[in-house]
Order: C-alpha cells, then structure tokens, then sequence
C-alpha cells in the first residue's frame, strides 16, 4: 500500500500540472502569467534560503514551484507547440532522481492527457511532440535509476574505505602495542639464555636458529607497519 507521503507527493504533481493549465488557459487569469511567474521564483529562491531549517518539507514545495513555473511558461507560449516544449524533457529527468518511477509515469501521463486536451487540431508537430514526451519517460526512468544505482555503489565503497581504514588502524595498533613489544621481550629473553652458557649445546644451536627467525620477523613487523602507515597516508590523500 503506497505510503501517505508518496500519495501527498503525487497530489501535488498532478495538481501543478493542473493548475498551470487552468491558469493559463483562463482569459483573466493568464494575463497575469508574468506576475505569477516572477512571484514563482521568488517563492522558489526563497524556499532554497531557508532549506536548511526545513530541508524536506521545502525540497518538495521548491521541486513544485520549479514544475508549475516550466509549465506556465510552455502553456503561455503555445503548449504543445511552444518553442520551450523541450524544457519538458529536462524536467522529467530531473524529477526521475527525486521521485519514485511510478510518480514521474503518473506526473508524464498527466502531462500527455493535457496536452492533449490543449489539441486545437491534430497537427503533426503536436503529434510529434506528444509521442516524444511519451518516449522520453521510459528513458528517464531509467536514469533515474541508474543514478540511484550509481549512489548506492559509491555509499558502498564509502562503507568498504571506511572499514579498511579501521582495520589499518587496528593493525598499526596491534603491531605498535603487541607484536613488537612481545617480540622484543622474547629476543630479549632468548638472548639472555643463549649467553648464559648454561644450556646444552644443541639446545643452544636451536635457540639461535630461532633467534635469527625472530630478528627476521621483528624487521618484518617493522616493514609491515610502515607500509600500513604509508597506505593509511596514500587513502587519506
């Protein structure tokens, strides 16, 4: 069941479709066209203004103003036929990133039955036109949702940077608070046995072997930390 958000939204775009095409086809009214249109952006800037303090509730007016001042304009200038018919194209690719597929089909197929209610005569510039905002729908869709895509992608490896540079963090930790001190200690104390003179010789022998790996792998704890704090830099670069 459609959430009351979405049916909200919807309403209003089907409403300033409606309300443009009213407006501007009353004689009384639409001689105000220019008014209405300088009032329009000045609520649509001053929406943006003020969008920090009511970012949701005011996108939603400010996307609204944004349709119904397109619409006037293109109404006012012949409709189907305006020269600014074009601007429609660019509308609903940028209403398919801020809306659900289901509500730009809505909003184009509420553009489409006005227009062609605005048929003076089926011409075929207009039937052009039509079929063309009809066509351009299913592509907006589709780049509505490969912008989306797109984000959730980049949201995805912001996630996998994230916890890359935690483990980083983790591994610098371990090797400056753990592995080399216990490390340390233990050539320490190896060191300390064999020069005692106090052990067999054989054990001696084998305890120097492993001296010798323990110094290797203390210098390996050494490179390897280095190279985690130069990736570490490189990432935050």
């Amino acid at each position: 069941m459609p959430s009351l958000s979405f049916i909200l939204q919807s309403l209003f775009l089907i409403l300033a479709v409606i309300f443009s095409f009213i407006w501007t086809q009353n004689p009384t009214l639409s001689s105000y066209n220019l008014q209405l249109t300088g009032l329009l952006v000045l609520l649509y800037f001053a929406s943006k203004l003020f969008a920090s303090r009511r970012h949701r509730l005011i996108d939603i007016e400010s996307t609204i103003i944004l349709i119904t001042i397109t619409l006037l304009l293109i109404f006012s200038t012949g409709g189907i036929t305006s020269p600014l018919f074009f601007l429609l194209i660019f509308l609903l690719f940028a209403l398919s990133l801020l809306f659900s597929p289901l509500q730009i089909a809505i909003t184009s197929l509420s553009l489409s039955l006005v227009f062609a209610l605005n048929l003076s005569s089926f011409d075929t510039t207009s039937l052009l036109n039509l079929i063309f905002l009809l066509l351009t729908t299913p592509l907006a869709l589709l780049f509505g949702q490969k912008y989306l895509q797109v984000q959730k992608a980049q949201g995805k490896i912001k996630i996998l940077e994230t916890t890359l540079a935690h483990e980083q963090t983790n591994t610098l930790l371990f090797l400056s608070t753990s592995a080399k001190p216990d490390l340390f200690d233990a050539l320490t104390n190896i060191s300390h046995a064999i020069s005692s003179n106090r052990l067999p010789h054989h054990l001696q022998r084998r305890l120097q072997e492993t001296y010798s790996k323990l110094i290797k792998l203390y210098q390996s704890t050494n490179e390897l930390k280095q190279e985690v704090a130069n990736n570490a830099s490189r990432d935050l670069d």
